[in-house]
């Protein structure tokens, strides 16, 4: 049979009963840190990535609903151009147009202005020469008193026409 010694039995104990704190504090206790401190450390890492991701995906966000300002505030900046831009070429043909007709309305004030001067004009060349045309007449058949006479009622009938 196995024969057990007691004195070794006991050593073996005492020896196991001191190995086995001093494993625990020289080395299972600085690894299980060591892992406490890396899981502590994947766990934190894990936690700030995901922050980060939710942090990256609002940004996006921001970013896209930036964008669509943006191009919505283009849009209406280039409406807005578009419609002064119609509006001021609306404003110029109305001017030129308003123009266009005050210049043919002063041509047409002067053209007749200018018919009035002419009617004038070929009125008194008329008279002129009717004058001039009767004097011949006249000297030649009449005598000094009915000359005078014939003028002086010849200017009055002018003055009424």
């Amino acid at each position: 049979m196995v024969s057990v010694d007691k004195a070794v039995l006991l050593v073996q104990l005492i020896t196991f009963l001191l190995a086995v704190p001093m494993v625990w504090v020289l080395f299972l206790k600085p690894l299980i840190r060591t892992l406490s401190n890396r899981e502590k450390y994947i766990t934190d890492t894990l936690d700030k990535v995901e922050k980060d991701r939710d942090e990256m995906q609002k940004l996006k966000e921001d970013y896209e609903i930036k964008m669509k300002e943006m191009s919505l505030n283009a849009k209406a900046a280039l409406e807005k151009a578009v419609a002064e831009g119609e509006k001021s070429r609306h404003e110029i043909i109305e001017t030129a147009k308003a123009e266009g007709h005050k210049l043919i309305v002063d041509a047409k004030k002067e053209i007749d202005a200018e018919k009035v001067k002419a009617i004038e004009d070929v009125k008194g060349a008329i008279v002129d020469i009717a004058v001039i045309a009767a004097e011949k007449i006249v000297k030649a058949s009449m005598t000094k008193k009915a000359q005078t006479d014939i003028v002086k009622d010849a200017i009055e009938n002018i003055g009424k026409n």
